[in-house]
């Protein structure tokens, strides 16, 4: 159904408080694993926003996405300098369909409310309203890269924690090249990795909550897409945060 329905469900994903458990475990897997645009027209998009050939530009690109979600794909790419990348390219025609489905679930809301009171009990036009605000700040990929140094700056403090940086000279508005970060879903840690000694979990997820708690009452500022497939955890057990494209401000 498109980007729209797919961030829809990532939310649903993680709210087992109302959606049954087969349901979640079917939704999960659009966190980070939806259909793949071909490599020839991402790799044109990329061209485009940046104005030279991607061999130009990168001393190898991988055209296997690393990952795929409802807005973009991010593939494995180095730099000339042979430092490795991770570049996140939007969807094509991403922006049109989004409007196109907003706009739908807008009649929708006011036709369903004039045959019950469900869309009223649930808020459900303040929720598309909200929505639209939302989704629109994720399609400028610069306003992303701002927020990836801005949370690393916040969040310093926390070792354990990493925001992998932009590389501003191959970014722009439906381009994000950043340090390539690798781990593990933390959803997909084995059962060894939570029991080894070594790893202390338990103090990685302390940190996590005392982040989390900063970025709300200290910051204002806070990840407001903390689904699984946005957090990482790395060979060197540490926690990367992804996908800051959303952000929530909260007023003082």
């Amino acid at each position: 159904l498109g980007p729209t329905f797919i961030k829809i469900g990532q939310a649903l994903s993680t709210r087992p408080d109302f959606v049954p458990a087969p349901y979640i475990a079917a939704l999960e897997r659009m966190q980070d694993d939806v259909t793949v645009v071909d490599a020839p027209t991402m790799r044109a998009i990329i061209e485009e926003e940046l104005g030279v050939r991607i061999n130009k530009l990168f001393g190898s690109f991988g055209d296997k996405p690393i990952g795929s979600a409802s807005l973009s794909q991010v593939y494995p790419a180095t730099l000339r300098d042979g430092r490795p990348v991770a570049v996140k390219v939007q969807r094509p025609d991403v922006a049109i369909t989004l409007r196109e489905d907003l706009d739908l679930l807008a009649r929708l809301a006011g036709t369903v409310g004039m045959v019950s009171d469900a869309p009223r009990r649930y808020g459900f036009s303040e929720w598309v309203g909200e929505f639209r605000k939302t989704i629109s700040g994720e399609l400028d990929y610069r306003r992303e890269a701002e927020n990836l140094e801005v949370f690393a700056r916040n969040l310093k403090d926390y070792p354990s924690i990493y925001v992998p940086q932009p590389v501003w000279d191959y970014c722009s508005g439906r381009v994000l090249t950043m340090e390539m970060v690798a781990g593990d879903k933390i959803t997909r840690i084995s059962d060894l990795r939570r029991i080894e000694p070594s790893e202390s979990l338990g103090e990685l997820g302390a940190d996590l909550v005392r982040a989390y708690l900063d970025q709300v009452f200290v910051y204002g500022l806070l990840h407001a897409d903390p689904h699984p497939g946005n957090v990482l955890l790395t060979g060197d057990c540490r926690l990367a945060l992804l996908d800051l494209g959303r952000v929530a401000h909260v007023a003082p």
